[in-house]
């Protein structure tokens, strides 16, 4: 299976999931409206719903974060404001933290069980001959910053750092400790919005300017990719320069 199929099978699913969102949000706007509207505005009621399923809504937040470090359509910062939402800022960065752990775990032993071939389905030439270049000259920091700054698809290189030196307790540590930070700001926003009374336009508002917040760094994340990539391609010389 080449790339190139790879990248038309990703360009379909996503397509398909986009057409399986609008028409959630039709649905979120019609039929659901009511119902949703109570739980924004009387989140307490959803909070007592999820305690009554006892350690299964904990395990949800936690395969939830696990798949999405192995499914990219999945996003990673609404499950973290969910659980804070659900479990409060600091269960709720623990239950997203766990899911994060299994998921880079486990598609690490994926990555060393199946080897390079796996990894060049998944991630661009362009973008693995880079990571072999910077694994080999950064190390784990790289791995680190590489969660830590925006734009850069941070799971499909921690993946791909699997085929690199780089001891597997090292890349995990690295990664769980670049994701801490968004992780526990995510889940406090998550928990800040159960204490927001707020009205129908108001969640409107709120609503557009997210989509259009998504769209617009959408729109520029090529741009920011390749400034980024240029950044830590700079920090690499330069350790290469002191060694």
């Amino acid at each position: 299976m080449s790339y190139r199929w790879t990248r038309a099978a990703s360009l379909a699913a996503r397509v398909l999931l986009g057409l399986l969102a609008a028409a959630l949000c039709v649905l979120l706007l019609t039929v659901w409206r009511r119902p949703l509207l109570t739980l924004f505005s009387e989140p307490e009621h959803l909070q007592g719903l999820v305690r009554k399923l006892g350690p299964t809504g904990p395990l949800a937040i936690i395969l939830l974060q696990a798949a999405q470090v192995l499914l990219a359509p999945i996003p990673g910062q609404a499950v973290s404001i969910a659980s804070g939402f659900l479990f409060g800022p600091w269960l709720g960065t623990l239950y997203s933290m766990l899911g994060l752990f299994v998921g880079t775990v486990a598609g690490l032993r994926l990555v060393r069980r199946w080897g390079r071939p796996l990894v060049e389905h998944l991630v661009d030439p362009e973008t693995l001959t880079r990571i072999d270049r910077l694994a080999g000259t950064l190390g784990a920091p790289l791995l680190f910053l590489v969660c830590v700054l925006p734009f850069l698809p941070d799971d499909l290189i921690i993946l791909a750092a699997g085929l690199s030196r780089i001891p597997l307790a090292a890349i995990v540590a690295a990664a769980l400790l670049g994701r801490l930070p968004s992780v526990l700001l995510a889940a406090h926003l998550g928990r800040g919005a159960t204490a927001i009374r707020l009205t129908i336009p108001q969640w409107l508002a709120i609503i557009a300017a997210a989509l259009a917040l998504t769209a617009i760094a959408y729109a520029l994340r090529g741009r920011g990719e390749r400034a980024v990539w240029s950044l830590l391609e700079r920090i690499g010389r330069q350790r290469e320069g002191k060694d």
